[in-house]
């Protein structure tokens, strides 16, 4: 695994759909953001979002409350999106990120738990920003990061 460091530059605004339970309510949260956003579902459902494509797609998880809360997200593709969409809104927080490149992840989803472990295992991951972010960059790739300390 080798561990990178990426940039995020600007907080980026993104519309939610939370998951009902975690890890198993996550498919269910993109089919939800997925259908609120174009009308319509991929299938199979825990598999790549074909009719997601026009938007930047991430998942974010952190405790809430003393629970693990996922977050199915698309980044706002222009300011006041969100509101259009009735969808909840957060902010995945610009700043420095460890990241691991994973390829073919749709084929290595069991492996995704064990890399975030990894990574904030990291002396230089923030001990007080325990955020995880997934950006789904292709069918192919995903980043896993994490906020530096």
């Amino acid at each position: 695994m080798k561990t990178q460091e990426f940039e995020i530059r600007e907080d980026i605004r993104v519309m939610c759909v939370s998951a009902d339970s975690f890890p198993g309510g996550i498919a269910d949260a993109y089919s939800g953001l997925e259908k609120v956003l174009t009308g319509k579902m991929s299938l199979p459902a825990d598999g790549w979002r074909e009719h997601l494509e026009a938007y930047e797609v991430y998942g974010m998880a952190k405790m809430e409350q003393g629970k693990m809360v996922y977050k199915a997200c698309a980044g706002e593709r222009f300011p006041g999106e969100g509101q259009s969409t009735r969808l909840p809104m957060d902010v995945i927080p610009a700043g420095k990120y460890l990241c691991v490149s994973l390829l073919n992840w749709q084929e290595k989803k069991a492996s995704i738990a064990a890399i975030f472990d990894q990574l904030f295992a990291s002396p230089e991951a923030s001990k007080t920003v325990g955020i995880c972010v997934e950006y789904y960059k292709s069918p192919e790739e995903v980043l896993l990061m994490v906020r530096q300390g």
